[in-house]
């Protein structure tokens, strides 16, 4: 069976169709290797003469991300790899620069 469902070009969806239905999978295990062959061409040709269904999702839509209305000079993160991508290297260095003062400011008190 298992030559069988690789040399298939549907031979996922062959796969999952009779890990999802063990009784008939069962029942094609105990036939005849040729048999075996035959059951499994069948369910082959259903498969490719089945259209995919697409499923909806039932998940609400992603919520929307909020965008500031200040005016200020933008704040970086330097510990978050995607602000990086937007800085340029003296950007980051300031913004590291005041980021280490604050947490040395933050540990001293």
């Amino acid at each position: 069976m298992a030559e069988t469902i690789q040399s298939s070009e549907v031979g996922p969806d062959m796969a999952y169709y009779l890990g999802i239905n063990p009784k008939e999978a069962d029942r094609i295990s105990k036939l005849a290797p040729f048999v075996q062959a035959k059951e499994l061409g069948r369910l082959e040709a259903k498969l490719l003469s089945e259209p995919a269904t697409k499923r909806v999702s039932s998940a609400p839509d992603p919520i929307a991300v909020s965008k500031s209305r200040g005016t200020s000079s933008p704040t970086f993160d330097t510990t978050d790899p995607r602000s990086i991508k937007s800085m340029t290297a003296t950007q980051w260095i300031d913004a590291e620069r005041l980021r280490q003062a604050k947490k040395m400011e933050a540990k001293i008190r």
